[in-house]
């Protein structure tokens, strides 16, 4: 039969085949013929349909069966007197099945005879490029046959013992692969097939959220095999194993097993091959499935959708996000909020682990207060991020009772037992202290911020906070392994204890010397559900150019003495009830004293040695930098005091973090700039205020950080341009470390409060202080804890 194709339609041909009616046919159309619409229904249609373009056939046109589909490659192994025959074919859907022959005509389409179990029959069939390229690497594979009879018989004849032998290697190693190799029972075990072990699990989960059970199925085509039935096998290190039906069969994929050894080792034994395990575990199950083709696992309905959760790292619906958040929160953020939300639906707990900057502490609230009704929650933190922490709640979630759990026993005692407040914030010293009552709290949410805090395995501070009892844990660390792999261990240890086995068992699984690479990809198969990380590149396009952030920090015991001592000699004899304004000079100078206190108070008092632990802001420091440089971040340090940078320099020595310097007194400038913006080693830079503000070009650097506020804000705008300039490809981070209730805080509520005022200032503070009234004056030299 013959078709004509007009005007996107085909037509079948009824006509007698006179001349003038050919000519016009020819003149008018196209004529196929039934070859063609094969041709066009296998290799054209499925592509142009994705096109959106279609062919429209008349009714009438009935077009031959044709079978479109991927079919299993089969080898015949049998054995004819002294000689080995190999047959092949192709098998398709309903067992039908074509010799491998019809691959020597190298065509797309073949119409072929099959024979099936039902019946025999003809068809046309699709063979795909794979399949020819599957047959020649076979055939290369395969010794020289005796006899090649492919294109008669499919088959292949060979003879000779070596050529044998040869041919048994080769199908041995063909045998795992992609042939279904069916050998005769007459061979015996002469070929022994090579076969990948396959995995079923099928789950179901429980009532009680918090377990599932799963049944453990291995098979490969028509074997089966039982669990104890490979345990026996492995154990006796015998290198074939007998199958029931009398076969020998080479297992080429052992660590599957091995893997389900360890899956099982987390599970009660319940009946047969049915297992029981904590909910925490499934996410591992599901990444082993994800990443292991041997591995198969099915679900009930409400498993399926836990998969779905954690592969969106949501949950399905709607978000649900206060109106005030939604619109504050970055898309990245508001993600992270989405997978915290998720993890806590399930009874699971997580790392955040986004680099510094992106907002981890916004998102962690955002998290807990949107999923708490009431319940009270407690976050632990260093001490020099408590009133950041304060900071994000006056900001974020004003409407929030919280308290900052600090002071004496007493006083502590007091504000956790007040029953208003559903936000604890206190620092891991305290929390080490007051574990006593705390333990017998229940909190709804723990949230550890600086995890790492909790590394070492055998810190008092780490027991200590693994007896705190919560319905939800959460960590948050840019920097989750600083050292070695057990740190991450006593992390997960608090949140999902149990998950990573005992630590021994721990650092006998992922700590050897031999087999690394391995131990690590199964660690990091284990921790991935539980961890989200960001960095800044990631979320590039969702950053402003350049952010700025407050690092809020609180004198410590020796600086807030000192501090008030200065406020003391201050209100006695500079502002004394009734007198009139003393010289602005003298003012200008308690001032300075008190600036110095609160970057250290070796600054104000020489007597005090320049030690780290004096300056809460100056652990503060340390804190940002390690946690910058570890993420590979370039950092500008900038402070207006010269003995201030003296200090930090010995503090980075001390903590072998190598920097450049830079003050007004550096006559080579070229050499520290150079340095900074050319040595990969080189992460920091310190420069005093003064000298930062012309004349530099650092692009190399993406965060700055002011260790104090200068009166002017033009002149700290200048030291941030050093970076945020022409040149710059980086997004770039300011971060202003200030002071709690002291000078610090009000220089910066004067910028925000006056900054007409501040705007038409050049330099220094004195000019600030003639602008002032005597009452802005008087709150500079009030200080509230």
């Amino acid at each position: 039969p013959t078709w004509l194709f007009f005007r996107n339609l085909v037509y079948k041909i009824n006509l007698p085949f006179r001349k003038e009616i050919i000519d016009h046919i020819f003149s008018s159309g196209e004529v196929l013929t039934a070859r063609d619409l094969i041709y066009y229904r296998c290799l054209v249609h499925r592509e142009l349909q994705e096109q959106g373009i279609y062919l429209d056939f008349e009714e009438s046109i009935s077009l031959p069966e044709i079978i479109d589909e991927i079919p299993v490659k089969r080898l015949h192994i049998k054995k004819l007197g002294d000689k080995i025959l190999i047959g092949g074919s192709l098998v398709f859907s309903r067992e039908r099945e074509i010799p491998l022959s019809v691959l020597r005509f190298g065509k797309p389409l073949v119409y072929s005879q099959y024979t099936s179990p039902d019946k025999n029959g003809s068809a046309w069939f699709h063979l795909t490029p794979e399949l020819f390229a599957k047959t020649q690497e076979l055939l290369n594979k395969l010794p020289e046959p005796e006899m090649n009879r492919l294109e008669q018989y499919a088959e292949l004849v060979f003879s000779g013992k070596e050529r044998i032998e040869q041919l048994r290697t080769a199908i041995f190693e063909l045998s795992d692969q992609d042939w279904d190799i069916q050998i005769d029972p007459e061979l015996g075990n002469y070929f022994v097939a090579k076969i990948p072990l396959q995995v079923e699990l099928i789950a179901r989960h429980e009532e009680d959220i918090d377990w599932f059970t799963y049944e453990v199925r291995y098979h490969y085509r028509d074997l089966n095999f039982t669990h104890e039935e490979l345990k026996r096998f492995f154990r006796s290190k015998e290198e074939f194993l007998h199958t029931s039906d009398g076969r020998l069969v080479f297992i080429s994929n052992p660590q599957v097993f091995y893997e389900v050894e360890e899956l099982l080792s987390r599970s009660e034994h319940k009946t047969d091959q049915v297992y029981r395990s904590r909910m925490m575990n499934l996410p591992y199950y599901l990444k082993l499935r994800e990443d292991n083709p041997a591995f198969r696992m099915q679900g009930d309905e409400w498993l399926e959708g836990f998969y779905e959760a954690l592969l969106k790292r949501r949950l399905e619906g709607p978000e649900t996000l206060p109106l005030y958040l939604q619109t504050v929160l970055r898309g990245y953020q508001k993600a992270g909020v989405a997978w915290i939300k998720m993890l806590a639906h399930y009874h699971l707990n997580g790392i955040l682990a986004d680099e510094m900057g992106l907002g981890k502490t916004i998102q962690a609230l955002s998290a807990i207060l949107s999923t708490t009704l009431g319940q009270v929650s407690l976050v632990i933190c260093p001490k020099t991020l408590l009133y950041n922490w304060a900071a994000e709640i006056d900001k974020f979630h004003t409407n929030i009772p919280f308290a900052i759990v600090d002071g004496n026993k007493t006083t502590r005692m007091e504000i956790l037992s007040n029953p208003n407040v559903q936000l604890f914030i206190m620092s891991y010293s305290m929390v080490l202290g007051d574990v006593a009552y705390l333990k017998n709290m229940e909190f709804e949410w723990i949230v550890l911020d600086e995890a790492q805090n909790i590394k070492n395995v055998s810190a008092q501070r780490t027991s200590a906070i693994k007896k705190l009892k919560s319905k939800h844990r959460l960590a948050l660390t840019g920097t989750p392994i600083e050292n070695n792999l057990t740190e991450l261990w006593s992390i997960f240890d608090f949140l999902n204890p149990g998950y990573l086995g005992t630590l021994n068992k721990f650092k006998q699984n992922y700590l050897p010397a031999e087999g690394e690479i391995t131990a690590r990809l199964s660690l990091s198969r284990m921790v991935a559900p539980f961890m989200l990380r960001r960095i800044k590149k990631d979320v590039l396009l969702e950053l402003p150019d350049k952010q700025e952030q407050i690092s809020w920090c609180k004198l410590n015991t020796l600086q807030e003495k000192l501090y008030l001592q200065i406020l003391d000699m201050v209100h006695k004899k500079l502002l004394p009830e009734g007198k009139e304004m003393p010289s602005y000079i003298h003012i200008l100078a308690a001032l300075t004293k008190l600036r110095q206190v609160c970057n250290h108070p070796h600054l104000a008092n020489s007597d005090i040695l320049p030690e780290l632990e004096a300056s809460s802001k100056l652990e503060q420091l340390l804190e940002l930098v390690t946690e910058a440089t570890n993420a590979g971040h370039k950092v500008l340090i900038f402070s207006q005091f010269v003995q201030m940078l003296s200090i930090i320099r010995k503090v980075l020595e001390a903590n072998s973090l190598p920097y450049c310097y830079l003050d007004g007194q550096t006559k080579d400038r070229v050499t520290p700039i150079k340095s900074f913006e050319t040595n990969p080693e080189i992460k920091l830079f310190l420069i005093s205020l003064k000298a930062g503000g012309t004349g530099l070009n650092l692009t190399a650097a993406d965060t700055v950080i002011l260790y104090d506020p200068w009166w002017n804000p033009m002149v700290e705008n200048q030291a941030i341009d050093r970076t945020h300039r022409i040149g710059q490809t980086h997004k770039v981070q300011v971060f202003r470390l200030i002071t709690k209730g002291t000078v610090e805080e009000k220089i910066l509520q004067l910028q925000q409060n006056k900054r007409e005022l501040f705007e038409t200032v050049i330099e220094g503070g004195q000019n600030v202080l003639k602008a002032m009234t005597k009452e802005d004056i008087k709150k500079l030299f009030s200080y509230s804890e």
